[in-house]
């Protein structure tokens, strides 16, 4: 071979290496590339799978050969109270009851052979309560197809197990207490009625071959199946109807029963007998009512009767003597043989009509009749109530006459009343002006006799008479002033009556006022040796008010009067003026005989005087107190008195005050 076709041959071989290198390298690539697409996709199935079995609302687990666990979800675990770490690896008979583990065992060998069980699993949580799950188990296998384990999901099914247990006892229940009410309903004997139900109640309890149940009742005692030697768990119910205690309703267990531990673990058989029990205090209670209504009926003074299409279908005992009838000769018959103006059309609910109706021996008697629409044995009916009225329709004729015959004579003596008060108000205005006119009168010859007595009293002219005379006159000369003080006030009065009592009103200081009224005094009071005392609380030495001040000067007066007068010898009288807000208070308080709880507030009343036996010989007619509210009242304030804690009176006013 020449060197030329050596060298096209290594050539040759050359460019086709580099074929196969380029086709190879090429080739190598594209595999990479899809090997790695085929990882990335396995791996977010992978993370899909994961996030899915572990988001699911069922537990899900995986077990070995061996029953342990290789694989929880967190819904699992949570359901038990754990984390998914602390039960990877324990056995799964570690948290499930014994009866669970037994099944588990036996569907494990079923699942070897390759059959998938599904059944209920009783699990332990972790603070030892019972959770109910529904277990669907299927087997797995390896590549070699040889059993590697098992795969379960669990749904959680407790509270539906819980709910359908409570939804099956209350089922029992109800139709235990439907036909306790059907028994209630029966037209029975009560004993036999009471037996029943007794006998209902019982077998409505769980466990109902340890169950007891007793009834008291009026005395009487009923039991089934009988009355256990000793109760170890009771419920009583006391039977109250119409406020009154009658018996009691017993039912428990003659056995100790495990779930029992407390009243809590049996609060729906609580619940049943305490509802049987009000039907037995309904039942027996309506008993009553349906006894004392037949005896109410029976000895009923109103006619009762019932009607259909006219005829009489039941009447109580009164129908018989009202229509002086027997019952063979009622029943059956048409109501207008004893009624004949009847109108069956006229049904009205609840009104009463009047008519006459018919004895049997044919005598008229008038009747009221009401009827309203009703029903008998389940059909449509007319129940009538009728009294015989005709002794009372002669008491309303006399009645009838005898207020015509009071008409008139109310008629006469009311023009002799009016013509009376007429006469009445004319001597009232004449009465007023005779006291105004004698009044006025009186009060010119006592001001000059009180002039004169005024002028002896003076020191220079006392000293010129002998002692006996001086104190005659200082006696007389207070003598008129207390008369003139009275005189004043019967004029006061007459001028209020009148309507012509009109204030002065300037602006005056109250504390010196007052302060003069209490040296006025100061004779009465030094005679009868009281104690005096000014209290000014204002904090001021002036208090300018706007009043009328010989009115306001009348008003303490007419009150310190009365101080003086019922306060004995040796006791206080305290005056105090307060000043508040827009308020000024002047306060008496004395420690007199005090005055009744009860006369408080009639004390400012005309003519008012309290009578005990201690004021009746002070004298006075009343007057003083009636002036000085009515005054007070004039000037926007009011007066009211209280009794004191020793036993005094206080009187107090309270004048509003203008800046």
């Amino acid at each position: 071979m020449s060197l030329i076709s050596r060298f096209k041959g290594a050539k040759t071989k050359f460019a086709k290496k580099r074929l196969t290198l380029s086709l190879r390298e090429s080739l190598s690539g594209a595999h990479a590339e899809t090997a790695k697409q085929a990882q990335d996709c396995l791996a977010a199935s992978h993370r899909m799978y994961q996030d899915l079995v572990e988001m699911a609302h069922e537990g899900i687990t995986r077990v070995d050969p061996e029953d342990n666990l290789t694989f929880v979800n967190r819904q699992f675990a949570r359901s038990l109270g754990y984390k998914a770490s602390e039960l990877v690896g324990r056995s799964v008979f570690s948290i499930v009851t014994k009866a669970t583990a037994a099944r588990m065992k036996k569907g494990t060998e079923m699942r070897r052979k390759g059959v998938k069980s599904r059944y209920e699993a009783t699990l332990i949580h972790r603070d030892g309560s019972l959770k109910q799950f529904l277990l669907s188990a299927s087997p797995m296998y390896g590549t070699s197809h040889e059993f590697v384990g098992s795969m379960g999901v669990y749904a959680d099914v407790t509270e539906q197990k819980a709910m359908e247990m409570r939804l099956n006892r209350k089922v029992k229940q109800i139709d235990t207490l439907y036909r306790v009410y059907e028994h209630a309903k029966m037209p029975r004997p009560l004993g036999v009625v009471l037996n029943d139900i007794i006998r209902e109640i019982v077998e409505a309890f769980p466990f109902r071959q340890f169950v007891h149940s007793k009834l008291i009742f009026d005395g009487k005692t009923y039991c089934y199946p009988n009355e256990p030697k000793r109760w170890f768990h009771k419920i009583q119910f006391p039977l109250v109807i119409a406020g009154v205690k009658r018996g009691s309703l017993q039912v428990g267990y003659s056995k100790k029963m495990p779930r029992m531990s407390s009243l809590d673990s049996f609060k729906e058989e609580h619940k049943l007998t305490r509802n049987v029990a009000e039907i037995l205090c309904k039942h027996m209670h309506a008993r009553g009512v349906l006894d004392r209504y037949h005896e109410i009926i029976k000895k009923s003074f109103t006619a009762i009767i019932i009607l259909s299409q006219d005829k009489i279908l039941y009447v109580n005992p009164r129908f018989y003597r009202l229509f002086q009838c027997k019952e063979k000769e009622v029943i059956g018959r048409s109501i207008f043989t004893f009624l004949p103006y009847y109108n069956s059309r006229c049904v009205a609910d609840g009104k009463v009509k009047e008519c006459k109706g018919k004895t049997m021996e044919g005598k008229d008697i008038d009747l009221a009749i009401i009827t309203q629409r009703s029903s008998y044995h389940g059909k449509p009916a007319v129940l009538a109530r009728i009294n015989n009225i005709s002794a009372l329709k002669k008491a309303q004729g006399r009645l009838s006459n005898f207020n015509r015959e009071l008409k008139k004579t109310v008629k006469e003596k009311t023009l002799h009343l009016e013509e009376a008060n007429k006469r009445l108000q004319s001597l009232n205005q004449l009465k007023d002006e005779f006291i105004a006119i004698t009044s006025h009168e009186l009060r010119s010859p006592l001001t000059s006799i009180r002039g004169y007595l005024s002028f002896l009293v003076e020191e220079d002219s006392l000293s010129q008479i002998s002692e006996p005379y001086r104190d005659y006159l200082v006696r007389a000369y207070s003598t008129t002033d207390a008369l003139n003080h009275l005189i004043n006030n019967i004029l006061d009065v007459s001028r209020l009556d009148m309507g012509r009592f009109h204030l002065q009103k300037q602006y005056t200081d109250l504390i010196k006022l007052t302060s003069n009224i209490l040296d006025s005094l100061s004779f009465q009071i030094s005679e009868k040796r009281l104690e005096l005392e000014f209290d000014n609380q204002t904090g001021h030495e002036q208090l300018i008010i706007h009043i009328d001040s010989i009115r306001m000067s009348q008003v303490l007066r007419n009150i310190l009067d009365n101080s003086v007068k019922f306060t004995n010898r040796g006791k206080k009288i305290r005056v105090t003026i307060k000043h508040e807000t827009n308020l000024v208070s002047v306060v008496v308080a004395d420690q007199g005989v005090g005055i009744p709880k009860a006369k408080l507030e009639q004390i400012f009343d005309k003519f008012m005087q309290v009578k005990t036996t201690q004021t009746k010989y002070k004298g006075g007619v009343g007057l003083g107190l009636f002036i000085a509210k009515r005054i007070v009242e004039l000037h926007g304030g009011r007066i009211e008195a209280a009794k004191n804690s020793d036993g005094g009176t206080s009187i107090s006013f309270h004048l509003p005050l203008q800046e």
